[in-house]
Order: C-alpha cells, then sequence, then structure tokens
C-alpha cells in the first residue's frame, strides 16, 4: 500500500465519521456547547428518527454502504497487490510488522491532526462570540466563508483589484464583495455558469444571502442555503438529464398561480387563503427557493396587517411578518425511487383549461386532479396537474423527489404521521421506515409531553423533611369572575404515540394540498391543548409539611381555595380529531355538578362544540362554536359558558330593550321627517327674499 492509498483509507473514515457527525447535529445531538441552534437540543431525539425526521434516512442509508463499500476495495487491492508481495520476500513477516506499524502510527498521526483541526474550528468559534474587534472577527468570516466553500466541493479565487472571494462551482457562482477598511459585507451575487440558467437570475436571492452574511449570527442560515444551492447543482449533473433548477421553478409558477386564482375567488381575501386555501406563496424568505405559508392561530392573523401584506406577496418581496407563519419550504433530495420530470420546455405541472387540450397531452401525460378525498373549500372545481406517464420517451427520470421542509416542524400523533405517508406516497414507494413506527422507543415523549416539553422545570430534590416540594399547576383566570380554572390532563392521556415532522418528501404538487389540511388540524388540535397548558397557565406550587398545630388552619384555607376552582379534566381523543372536557363545578357557585363539553376539529380548519351535565345547556352549543371559532382558546370558551350560567340573560329583558330600541328609532324616523319638512320651507323662504320674486309676477317653476 502507497502513501496515498494509506491516506484515502483515513480520508473515508473522515468522511464516514463527518456524515454520522451530520445526522447527529441535525437531531440534536452532539452540538458542542456555545454552537449550534439551541432550539434543536432541546427536541425529543427519539420523536424525530424517522422518515419525516431532520435526516434522510434513504441518502444516510447510501452514503454509509458506499463508504464502507471503498474502504473494503482498497483493503482488497492492498491483500492482493502489496500484501502478496511482502509476504514473497526474504524476512517478510518482520517487513510485513514494520509496515503494519508504520500504517498504524501514521493514522494515529492523522487522527490526531484531524482532531486538533477541528479543535481549533471550535475554539475559533467560541473566540468570535467573544471577540469585540470588529477587524479580527470579519477576517474569520471571511476564512470561514473560504473554508465552508471549500468543504462544498467549490473552487475558490480571489479577484485582483476590489477585494471579491469568488465561489465557483459547475453551475453556480458566487462572488462576495467586501470591504477590509470598514469591515463588512457589500453584496453577494449569485449566477450562473450555464447559458440556460441566465433568465433564472433573481436580485431576492442576491439580497437574502447578503443580508444573512451581513450578521454573522445568520451565518448558519447562509451556510444552509449554499448547501441547497449546491444540492441542486450536484443533482443536476451527477443525475442527469434531470435540471433540479428548472423543476423547482415550474414549482414556483405553479404555487404563484394557484394564489392567484384562490385571490380572485375570495376578493383578495388573503387570511383565508392562508387558513383553508393552498397557502400563500413566499419566495427566498430565510431559505433560498418558493415556500407556502399554510397557517397561523386567530391571534396571530389578527396581529397582521393584510392591506400591506398583499401588495408585497403580489410583488413576492419580504415582511417580517411571514415569519410568524407556518411555513413550507420546497426543494429537492435524492430518493430510493424513479420520479420523471418535466421537460425543459414546459415551464408548470399545473393544466391550464382555458389554453390547453386535453387530448393534446393524454399521449404522454396522466393528468391527476388532486386527491378526490380532500374538500376543495375555496376553488369550485379541483385544480388539475400533469404528471408523467413512465412509458413515454420525452421526460427524464431520476432518484430524486421534491420534498417540503416545515417551519417550525410540527408535532404529530402517529396516526397523523401514517396519513401523511400516505397522501405524500412514501407508503406506496415501499421504503417507509415502518420499524421506526411500529416500535414503541422507551425515550419517546406521548404528544401530551412534547405539546408541554419545556415548561416544567426539572424537579430537584432535597433530604431535609421540612423542605417544600413542588408540583406543578395550570390555572387560569379571568377579571369578570371570581374562579379560577384549574386544568388537569386525564393520566390514561399520556400514551398517544408522536412523531416530529421535519420533512415530507412528494413526488407531484398535486400532494401538497392534502399534506396541508391534514397539518392544518393537527396544529388547530395542538393550539387548543396548549391554550390550557402553556408557561402562562403553569404554576409551581410548594408543599411544606405543617406542624400538628398548623393543621385546622391549613384545612380552612384548602377550602375555601377549593370553592374558587373550577375543576377541568382535559381528555384527548384520538388526536387530532378532538378534545373532551369535563368541568367539574365547586358547591360555592352551585349545586356541585359536572359539566362535559366535546370539541371536535375537522380538517376544513372548523371547529363544532356540544355541552351537556347542566339542564337545556345544548342551546348553547352554536355560540359556544362560534366562540372556539373566533378564539382558538378553551380557557376564553369556558369562561363564557360559565358567565352565560351565571349571569344568564332575562328574556323580559330583553324584549324590554327590544321595544325601546324600536321605540327610539320609530322617535328618531320621526324627527328626521320634521327636520326634512322645517329645512324645505326655510330654503323656500330664503329663495324667495333672495331672488326678490313678486307674488304678481309669473314665476319659473324650475327657480321653485
Amino acid at each position: 500500500m502507497t502513501e496515498s492509498e494509506a491516506k484515502s483509507i483515513h480520508t473515508l473514515v473522515r468522511e464516514l465519521q463527518s456524515i454520522i457527525k451530520n445526522a447527529q447535529e441535525q437531531w440534536g445531538l452532539n452540538i458542542p456547547k456555545g454552537q449550534g441552534d439551541k432550539s434543536q437540543t432541546d427536541i425529543a431525539i427519539a420523536n424525530a428518527v424517522h422518515t419525516f425526521g431532520p435526516v434522510n434516512l434513504n441518502e444516510l442509508s447510501e452514503e454509509i454502504p458506499q463508504k464502507i463499500a471503498s474502504m473494503r476495495e482498497i483493503i482488497t487491492q492492498f491483500k492482493n497487490n502489496v500484501l502478496t508481495g511482502v509476504q514473497s520476500q526474504h524476512g517478510s513477516e518482520q517487513s510485513l510488522t514494520n509496515y503494519i506499524n508504520q500504517l498504524k502510527k501514521e493514522t494515529e498521526r492523522l487522527d490526531s491532526l484531524a482532531e486538533l483541526k477541528d479543535s481549533i474550528k471550535t475554539c475559533k468559534s467560541l473566540a468570535l462570540d467573544a471577540c469585540h474587534d470588529d477587524s479580527t472577527a470579519f477576517k474569520f468570516i471571511i476564512q470561514q466563508i473560504e473554508s465552508l466553500g471549500k468543504q462544498l466541493g467549490l473552487h475558490i479565487y480571489y479577484e485582483t483589484g476590489e477585494p471579491v472571494l469568488s465561489m465557483s462551482g459547475l453551475i453556480i457562482v458566487l462572488d462576495i464583495k467586501y470591504d477590509e477598511i470598514s469591515n463588512r459585507i457589500i453584496k453577494v451575487i449569485v449566477s450562473y455558469a450555464t447559458d440556460a440558467r441566465q433568465n433564472d437570475k433573481d436580485d431576492r436571492v442576491d439580497n437574502l444571502l447578503t443580508q444573512q452574511l451581513s450578521d454573522f449570527k445568520q451565518f448558519d442560515l447562509f451556510k444552509k442555503n449554499l448547501e441547497t444551492l449546491k444540492t441542486l447543482e450536484t443533482l443536476s449533473k451527477l443525475i442527469q438529464p434531470v435540471d433540479c433548477f428548472h423543476c423547482i421553478k415550474c414549482i414556483s409558477n405553479d404555487i404563484k398561480t394557484i394564489y392567484e386564482k384562490e385571490f380572485a375567488v375570495t376578493n383578495g381575501n388573503v387570511p383565508k387563503i392562508l387558513t383553508e386555501g393552498h397557502g400563500i406563496p413566499l419566495f427566498n424568505v430565510d431559505r433560498v427557493g418558493p415556500s407556502i405559508a399554510y397557517w397561523a392561530s386567530k391571534h396571530q392573523i389578527m396581529e397582521i396587517d393584510w392591506k400591506l401584506i398583499k401588495d408585497i406577496i403580489i410583488q413576492g418581496e419580504m415582511h417580517e411578518s411571514f415569519r410568524s407563519l407556518h411555513r413550507m419550504w420546497i426543494s429537492m433530495e435524492k430518493s430510493r425511487t424513479a420520479h420523471f420530470f418535466l421537460p425543459l420546455d414546459r415551464n408548470q405541472y399545473l393544466f391550464n383549461d382555458e389554453i390547453e387540450n386535453e387530448i393534446e397531452f393524454m399521449e404522454n401525460y396522466y393528468i391527476s386532479p388532486e386527491i378526490p378525498e380532500v374538500a376543495f373549500s375555496l376553488l369550485q372545481t379541483p385544480l388539475k396537474f400533469l404528471h408523467p406517464k413512465e412509458s413515454s420517451t420525452i421526460f427524464a427520470s431520476a432518484n430524486i423527489e421534491f420534498v417540503v421542509w416545515l417551519d417550525p416542524p410540527v408535532y404529530v400523533s402517529e396516526n397523523v404521521a401514517r396519513q401523511i405517508g400516505s397522501f405524500g406516497g412514501v407508503v406506496n414507494r415501499g421504503y417507509f421506515m415502518s420499524s421506526a413506527f411500529q416500535k414503541k422507543d422507551p425515550q419517546a415523549l406521548s404528544l401530551e409531553q412534547l405539546l408541554i416539553e419545556g415548561i416544567i422545570p426539572p424537579t430537584k430534590h432535597s433530604s431535609t423533611s421540612r423542605a417544600p416540594k413542588t408540583t406543578h399547576q395550570w390555572e387560569k383566570k379571568f377579571d369578570n369572575l371570581p374562579y379560577r380554572q384549574v386544568f388537569n390532563l386525564d393520566s390514561a392521556c399520556h400514551t398517544t404515540n408522536a412523531r416530529r415532522i421535519d420533512r415530507i418528501p412528494f413526488s407531484n404538487l398535486f400532494q401538497v394540498y392534502g399534506l396541508i389540511k391534514i397539518l392544518r388540524q393537527q396544529l388547530l388540535f395542538n393550539k387548543l391543548y396548549q391554550s390550557c397548558f402553556n408557561s402562562s397557565t403553569y404554576k409551581e406550587i410548594s408543599i411544606t409539611k405543617p406542624f400538628k398545630y398548623d393543621h385546622a388552619e391549613k384545612i380552612l384555607s384548602d377550602a375555601e381555595d377549593a370553592d374558587e376552582r373550577i375543576q377541568i379534566e382535559v381528555q384527548t381523543n384520538n388526536p387530532p380529531t378532538g378534545l373532551s372536557l369535563s368541568i367539574q363545578l365547586p358547591s360555592k357557585m352551585i349545586p356541585q355538578i359536572t359539566i362535559h363539553l366535546n370539541v371536535t376539529i375537522l380538517q376544513d380548519d372548523s371547529l363544532l362544540c356540544y355541552a351537556t351535565g347542566f339542564g337545556d345547556i345544548s342551546n348553547l352549543n352554536e355560540e359556544l362554536t362560534r366562540v372556539l371559532q373566533t378564539y382558538q382558546d378553551i380557557p376564553i370558551l369556558i369562561n363564557h359558558l360559565l358567565n352565560n350560567m351565571l349571569n344568564p340573560p332575562n328574556a323580559e329583558e330583553i324584549k324590554l330593550e327590544e321595544i325601546k330600541l324600536e321605540e327610539t328609532k320609530l322617535e328618531e324616523t320621526k324627527l328626521e321627517e320634521t327636520k326634512f319638512e322645517m329645512d324645505f320651507d326655510i330654503n323656500l323662504e330664503d329663495i324667495s327674499n333672495n331672488m326678490l320674486i313678486d307674488e304678481n309676477d309669473d314665476v319659473n317653476s324650475y327657480i321653485l
């Protein structure tokens, strides 16, 4: 084995370690202190290791065996060529031993050197956070950019004259202009080396990367975006003749066209499109490429100036409020199975009934409507999409597929994860990681636990017998009532298996709307659940063991406290389809009874509420449903119900108020008529005086 071959083995081992390390970091594991996204470190890892987690398991399962196979090939060559020659020589045993020892020492030196390099990088990153010297920090940033480009396989060179760092690939070219005197990034310009892509130049990409690179706190986002561009380039070159940039452009055109159709149907009702339609198309918001804003809570919707947003969306510009919306960002990744893509002369998957003839496309395309099970809430007829036929010869195929990344990720029940797999076609393609769903990981958290994760602080133990013990409670109080709502989760409801959904592969845009409706239903469930259990309703209670003299006072205090509490037991019924609430009213309020509320969550983002347990309370169902639809908040719903029970509207008073209102309106009407007559007479008199008309003269009727 030559020295270069020995380094090849070492290089492959380091690459394999890098693959595993990157996967660990995406799962939130093995992140050095002070680095990485802190939100990632708090996730339940066991709930994220599956087909829809942050790591593409299919790509991972291919890359690791490939590296191992390459190492085995080098070892086999060493055995057949070098080892056989050494064994045939005189004193081969000693020579072989010396050679192996030399290789071991060389490997150890290389490992130590690689570890030292990693340590230096970590030290540089930590030093940069504490560095107040702009010049030193900026030099390090330029070094980081150059190092990142080399890791991605881009060619690095500096322009003569003005300071410009250029990174070039086979398709993409980045020119980073900077000022060494003022220590700032001036402009990042993305261009394409191929003539076919020159028309795809987008200044919004330049502005996004410039902004992220100017703020080193956003360097991780810049890194992800550069990796995305490089991935699209790599997939386009390695798996020809598919052009991934063209595929993304087709998706961008489609989501923009669909938005325009729904905008026209709803008369510009953008919030309705957000929560009921195909979502709002966004371009180059945090991530390069298209994304869809598909949901927001009613509270968030009320805080946005939609008149301003309308124009910004049409122009394709960025607005800060977009970050408060649930978004799905669209890109591409490797797939285990082959998919067919549109030719370069076709720029949309969407079929246009108005100008295109369906018969002309039947030879090469399936014309696929959106999934029949999905209700079309805004458009009167389902959209139609072109789906290339495998039997046709005009399409390019490759082991690539589209993928949506959810921002933020969504916690879903296991049943919902299976529905997502079915709508996305993952199950049917045969590589659905069924074992990740069938086996219960002992470290996995339930859906209920995930939704309150991070709120309850860790328990502190004390050896002192009189030391207070802490317990947690969830309370909500409104100013209009003297009672506190106390929420308790039914102990039998902690078993809902859950997954964290980060990314969803799909093959055609017609699948996306079905995925959106599933996610909306789950998000609405999560919102209602978290309206009961959240950081504002959480209360930590210290319980101290009382002395014998304190016993009577404590009993009296507890009794008074109990009279002010409304105990509410929350049950999750087959999430995300509904919630059940058992409301135990205190004896001080009325004879102690229990009211049951059943909340049903539908996939069209609507809610239904049914109340039982206290007289003819069902007549409030319609009103309670309206309150729930308006606020999407369980405590507000219960407060409204209790307020109606404690202060029921008097029918006679309502009737009297209606009569008074009618009488007032009638008097106002008569008064207006009287004023009109008086004004009219005065006007005639004024006209006569001003015109100096003689009564005996003939008067022009037009003047009168």
